[in-house]
């Protein structure tokens, strides 16, 4: 006796079923191509802005813990507390540094700013280095000299420094408020005592609690980037919160035509449905035909989709086709960043959204009857 296939019979789809298998198919493939795409785009912003502002304001600072009434701006470590963090942010190493509020001069401009001077930054004394904001806004070019006004015992002083480079950062609010010259250089500024520092900086990531840990307990302060930063930070935050909402729109797009589509495909396929119960296949044994199918199909539109979308994104990574105003947006491109990670998390998650979603339509197999389905055909 010849053996029945059961799949035969339940692929043979009609037109209109093979329509609306493709057009879910489509609705997979986009929703997941548009998810990668976000993605990549978001993790972009946060890794470039985050890497510029870490460039030019450092990822933490150490300060003295400020008082009630006052809040100090000179601190200094003795040996043994600098090697104690050190070996906590190790490979990193604290660097002191001096900051000091000035006014630079350049014929009739004058721009308020601030002037930061880290050990061993490669600035060379009697330089340096302005942002392209600042340089704009005093017309200035490099090679040419400006003049420093500050106050030493609160009589008026005047020094002049040669714009050795001009940075560009993009973060045009912030990098206007900063000029870096030597350590040297601002130590004679701000007319420092004895060995004191503005702070210690950490330029790179690290062990951010441990630190805190620790330095609350010596009686210091550790301040973040994004506590010092927090307008740039809530804005990147802003964009992880739209990139969530895509990502609930386009599951909610693929799940409504993945339920569209069962349902055409289900409701089309009543009389196989009825002849495979007829022939001995119980209603549980059905819905798993069903369901295996359309997973098939989710699969297929996600694997598409993801491949699409890595293919989009590499694309504007490395030709950088679509553009942005860097006054609104603080980078010139939309930047890219494939986080392959966290690109495989959610892609499960909204596979899993969609796969649990069949549960619904599948369940319309057990309302089928065989007896009338049978009659009428």
């Amino acid at each position: 006796m010849k053996k029945i296939d059961f799949n035969t019979i339940l692929h043979s789809d009609n037109r209109r079923s093979k329509m609306a298998s493709k057009i879910a198919l489509i609705a997979v493939t986009l929703s997941f191509a548009v998810i990668v795409l976000a993605l990549c785009i978001a993790d972009g912003f946060r890794e470039q802005i985050n890497n510029k502002a870490i460039e030019i304001l450092d990822y933490a600072h150490i300060t003295e813990q400020p008082s009630y009434f006052v809040t100090s701006d000179q601190v200094i470590f003795d040996s043994t507390q600098i090697s104690e963090i050190n070996s906590i942010i190790a490979p990193e190493a604290l660097i002191p540094t001096i900051s000091s509020y000035v006014v630079i001069q350049n014929g009739i401009n004058v721009l308020p700013t601030t002037i930061v001077g880290a050990k061993n930054n490669g600035i060379k004394n009697g330089t340096i280095a302005l942002s392209r904001t600042a340089a704009l806004e005093l017309n200035v070019q490099i090679n040419e000299t400006i003049e420093l006004l500050y106050f030493i015992d609160q009589i008026a002083a005047i020094k002049s420094l040669r714009v050795d480079s001009i940075y560009n950062s993009m973060l045009y609010d912030i990098e206007r408020q900063l000029a870096f010259v030597s350590f040297d250089e601002a130590d004679l500024i701000a007319n420092r005592e004895g060995e004191s520092v503005s702070y210690y900086a950490i330029k790179n990531p690290i062990n951010f609690v441990k630190i805190e840990q620790y330095a609350n307990e010596e009686g210091f302060l550790v301040e973040s980037i994004e506590q010092r930063a927090p307008q740039l930070y809530g804005w990147l935050s802003m964009i992880d919160q739209n990139m969530l909402l895509v990502l609930l729109i386009m599951t909610i797009v693929a799940t409504i035509n993945i339920i569209t589509s069962t349902l055409i495909v289900i409701l089309d396929s009543t009389t196989k449905i009825a002849v495979l119960r007829s022939l001995g296949m119980n209603r549980q044994s059905v819905e798993k035909l069903f369901f295996n199918k359309m997973i098939k199909l989710i699969t297929i539109g996600a694997v598409i989709g993801i491949l699409v979308g890595l293919t989009l994104a590499f694309v504007q990574k490395h030709l950088g086709i679509i553009t942005l105003d860097s006054s609104l947006y603080f980078v010139d491109k939309v930047p890219i960043y494939a986080d392959f990670i966290n690109i495989l998390l959610y892609s499960i998650i909204m596979f899993a959204l969609i796969a649990l979603t069949l549960l619904l339509p599948i369940k319309v197999i057990s309302r089928i009857s065989i007896s009338r389905t049978i009659k009428y055909q």
